[in-house]
C-alpha cells in the first residue's frame, strides 16, 4: 500500500501549495510556559496531557492494556535514556505489522494541536515504511487499509515513518487520507515526509489541524519537529460535510503496508500533549 501511496504523492504535491519551513523558527508555544511539563496539564488550553508515569494510563484511551506497549524506565539493550520518568515502549515483535492502536477521544473539534515525544530504539530497522501518532475523523467507512474517502464519510492524517537510510536517519512525515482522494482515484493516503530523525534521541514532533470550511480548498495541515516548522499545506480538503470534525488522535505504530517486520524492534512515546493553539517544546528544566 506504502508503494500505491508514492504515486499519490507525486500527483497530489503537483496541483497542491506546499510550503517547507525547516529554518523557521516557530513562537513559543504553551509548554514554554511549564518547565519539564509540569502543570500543563492545567492550561486553559490544553484537553489532555499524557505523561506515562501510572500504569493505567490506557485507560484514558479508547483501549484496553496493549499487548505491545509497556512503561519503561530504563532498557539499556536499546540504549534507551528516559525522556522524564518513564516512557512507553512500543514493540513490534518480530514477524508482526502491529505495534499499537488506541484512540483518545476530542470531541468533534475543528482545530486541534497535538504534541508527542518520540524516540526511535537502538535497533529499529524497518523493511518497509509505516504509522505514527496523529488526528483523525470518522474512522468507520473510510480513512485507513485502502479504504478511500470521499469528503462525506471520514478522514485521516497519521504521522508517517520511512525505512532507515544509508546514513542511520529516518524520515518522517504524515499520511494523509483527504476528502478527495475517491476522486483522485488514490485507494491509499498520500504521504508526505517533512524530517529526518536518528535512532537514541528523543523528539518533539507536533501536529496541527484545522478543518476546511465546506466548499473551500483551505484545510490546514502543519508539522514541527523541536519547535521548528518543517511542514505546512494549506489547501487541503478534508470534508464536504460540516458534520466531519476531527474526532482523536489515533495513537498508532504500524509497521507497513503488510510486510512484516524480521526482527523485534521498539520506539518510545512520552509526553503527549493535545490542545486548543500552538504547544511547542516543553519548557526548560531539570533535563
Amino acid at each position: 500500500p506504502l508503494g500505491f501511496a508514492l504515486v499519490g504523492v507525486l500527483l497530489f504535491a503537483a496541483c497542491s501549495t506546499t510550503r517547507f519551513e525547516a529554518e523557521a523558527p516557530q513562537d513559543q508555544g504553551i509548554a514554554a510556559r511549564y518547565a519539564d511539563d509540569k502543570g500543563i496539564q492545567d492550561d486553559p488550553a490544553v484537553l489532555y496531557f499524557g505523561d506515562f508515569e501510572s500504569d493505567s494510563w490506557y485507560t484514558s484511551w479508547d483501549t484496553n492494556k496493549p499487548e505491545n506497549g509497556d512503561l519503561v524506565s530504563w532498557d539499556p539493550t536499546e540504549r534507551f535514556a528516559p525522556f522524564q520518568g518513564k516512557a512507553l515502549r512500543v514493540t513490534i515483535p518480530a514477524g508482526d505489522v502491529l505495534g499499537i492502536s488506541a484512540f483518545r477521544t476530542v470531541s468533534q473539534a475543528e482545530e486541534i494541536y497535538f504534541r508527542y515525544y518520540l524516540r526511535f530504539g537502538n535497533n529499529w530497522r524497518t523493511l518497509d515504511g509505516g504509522k505514527l501518532p496523529g488526528p483523525t475523523g470518522d474512522l468507520s467507512t473510510c480513512g485507513n487499509g485502502g479504504r478511500p474517502c470521499n469528503g462525506t464519510d471520514g478522514w485521516s492524517a497519521r504521522g508517517a515513518f520511512d525505512v532507515v537510510d544509508a546514513r542511520g536517519r529516518i524520515r518522517i512525515g504524515s499520511y494523509i487520507y483527504d476528502g478527495e482522494m475517491a476522486r483522485r482515484g488514490d485507494a491509499y493516503g498520500t504521504q508526505f515526509f517533512w524530517g529526518r530523525v536518528e535512532t537514541n534521541r528523543w523528539y518533539s514532533v507536533e501536529h496541527h489541524i484545522k478543518m476546511n470550511t465546506i466548499g473551500q480548498r483551505n484545510g490546514i495541515y502543519r508539522g514541527w519537529i523541536d519547535g521548528r516548522l518543517a511542514f505546512q499545506k494549506t489547501d487541503l480538503v478534508f470534508r464536504k460535510v460540516d458534520r466531519l470534525k476531527i474526532a482523536s488522535i489515533w495513537m498508532n505504530i504500524y509497521h507497513g503496508g503488510t510486510t512484516p517486520v524480521d526482527r523485534t524492534i521498539h520506539l518510545y512515546l512520552d509526553n503527549i500533549v493535545i490542545a486548543r493553539s500552538y504547544i511547542g517544546p516543553m519548557g526548560a528544566g531539570s533535563m
